[in-house]
């Protein structure tokens, strides 16, 4: 009896053990104040600290320019090879803020985006600033897609964009939706543009343009809501440009999609895998028969885990409404398509004013959303990695695990960095839950919940840290291991396209093929199976 009890009780300590690790964290949304001093504290206290666009801007309160002004250059055009530099030069009355386009052309050949680095007055303002991508505008030799041996469709050829165009200035990751903002001091101020890349660029000019702004919806939106017969529908792979050759059509094999063939693959989708990072765009050729109002509908596949993704949406490179600059399309589920009508969160729909005749439509995924939130999961990372070196050159490559660690004799401000390390993690989970329908449940956000937990019991006993140091620091299943996750798994902004309706009618595009479709789809293909062509 004594044996049973015992196993009866070990059995109950074990379960009631596993139960408290089940259990989730007890979260708090920290204030405002209180993440930016935890912010502060951590970036402050890195050797190299850390300036970015949205920490420049943060506190700085300068006007927008008002109207745009050409630089002056030594040359009307300048052929950058690696590492050569031009500077222009630009003079207004009060300091301003703006946006740069510069007028530039790829060399031919070039495959990889070019990057340049860009000085103001001598200085580069923030880490964005060295590493401003030149995107390549590319479109599909041809349509009409060569069939292989086995009658499937094969991928057509990519033409580059050679002749110049007018390109907005971004950072590689296009933390924004709107280009990279700079500040003018009064007076005469100078841009250093550097090509970094082992491609040459040529500029024939570059001009300081008014920031982007976005007016709401409800100042633009029509009095009614329009009613009409109208609705051009375009497959996904019909686009007519692209800025990222690794933006690529797929075959997607089921009868939800179209074109579909049970028995060879075609075309028909954009892959998602390939469409998932931020500042990745489409175009687009729309076409409507009188000047009005009308709606946007996207047959589209988001799988990422409980989260939403998201895209923007100009019109002839303009983005019309705030709402638009960053839309979230929901998660769908793997495998699983749905139709999406731009809509606010009432349901209604937005309506896009359009005038008689052709129009490009772009689509560009985007993260910005999620950069405040990218942004500290960065510096989570940056920082322990650095307070980790801390640890062990008190600790040495061995750590005395007999020994009692008063670690706060050493680095006093352990507590502190512990600290802070959770009200950020708290803080990343209440802004980045909103896109979640499960909230701080999400398994998208599962990794930050772990790291919070480990935090906050490193947290109780903060002088005893070197014997946690392998949770906190570069091990499997460490910190910054589950915070290096958790940055990956948000920035991907992962969807698959399989078609595009504009109209100012109730669409016409279905999300899912009907039962008997699907069924007859999948005995051809079973069948075909055991064929050969």
């Amino acid at each position: 009896m004594k044996r049973i009890a015992l196993i009866f009780l070990s059995t109950l300590m074990i379960l009631t053990g596993l139960t408290a690790c089940a259990t989730p964290n007890s979260n708090t949304t920290p204030s405002r104040e209180a993440s930016q001093a935890a912010y502060d504290l951590l970036s402050g206290s890195l050797n190299q600290p850390i300036s970015l666009h949205i920490d420049y801007w943060r506190d700085k309160e300068i006007a927008d320019l008002s109207t745009a002004i050409s630089g002056v250059g030594e040359q009307t055009q300048v052929d950058l090879g690696a590492m050569e530099s031009v500077t222009y030069t630009f003079t207004t009355e009060d300091a301003v803020r703006v946006h740069f386009s510069a007028l530039l052309k790829i060399a031919e050949g070039t495959l990889l985006n070019p990057i340049l680095k860009i000085e103001v007055n001598g200085e580069v303002p923030f880490r964005e600033a060295l590493t401003v991508d030149i995107p390549i505008q590319w479109r599909d030799l041809t349509k009409d897609f060569a069939l292989d041996s086995y009658g499937d469709e094969s991928l057509p050829n990519q033409l580059a964009d050679l002749d110049y165009r007018n390109v907005p200035l971004y950072n590689n990751t296009y933390s924004t939706v709107e280009p990279l903002s700079f500040a003018f001091n009064a007076g005469v101020n100078t841009v250093k543009i550097t090509n970094i890349s082992s491609d040459p660029v040529s500029l024939r000019g570059l001009n300081a343009i008014q920031p982007w702004s976005y007016p709401t919806y409800a100042s633009v939106k029509p009095a009614i809501d329009p009613a009409g017969e109208f609705e051009q529908r375009i497959d996904a792979i019909n686009y007519s440009g692209k800025n990222s050759s690794f933006v690529r059509m797929s075959s997607y094999a089921s009868a939800s999609v179209a074109p579909f063939d049970p028995v060879d693959k075609r075309l028909n989708i954009i892959a998602g895998v390939s469409w998932k990072k931020s500042g990745q765009a489409l175009d687009y050729e729309i076409d409507v028969p009188a000047d009005g109002y009308y709606h946007l509908s996207v047959h589209y596949m988001n799988e990422k885990s409980d989260f939403a993704v998201f895209r923007s949406v100009a019109i002839d490179g303009e983005i019309p409404f705030r709402e638009v600059a960053a839309y979230a399309f929901p998660m769908t589920g793997t495998g699983k398509w749905a139709i999406e009508t731009l809509r606010d969160e009432n349901g209604d729909p937005y309506y896009f004013k359009l005038e008689k005749g052709k129009h490009t439509l772009s689509l560009r995924a985007e993260s910005a959303p999620l950069q405040e939130s990218l942004g500290s999961l960065q510096l989570l990372i940056d920082h322990i990695n650095q307070f980790a070196l801390d640890i062990r050159k008190i600790t040495g490559k061995d750590i005395d695990r007999n020994r009692t660690w008063k670690l706060t004799n050493f680095l006093p401000e352990t507590a502190g960095y512990l600290e802070a390390y959770e009200i950020l993690i708290e803080t990343i989970l209440a802004e980045t839950s909103v896109y979640a329908p499960n909230g701080m449940g999400s398994s998208t956000l599962s990794y930050l919940q772990k790291a919070l937990y480990k935090i906050r019991q490193m947290r109780e006993n903060p002088d005893e840290l070197p014997l946690y140091l392998d949770d906190l620091y570069s091990q499997t299943g460490s910190v910054t291991e589950m915070i290096g996750n958790s940055l990956t798994g948000l920035a991907d902004q992962s969807m698959s396209l399989d078609e595009i309706a504009i109209g100012n009618k109730k669409t016409t595009m279905v999300a899912e093929a009907g039962f008997i479709e699907s069924v007859q789809a999948g005995v051809i293909s079973f069948v075909s199976s055991f064929t050969s062509k």
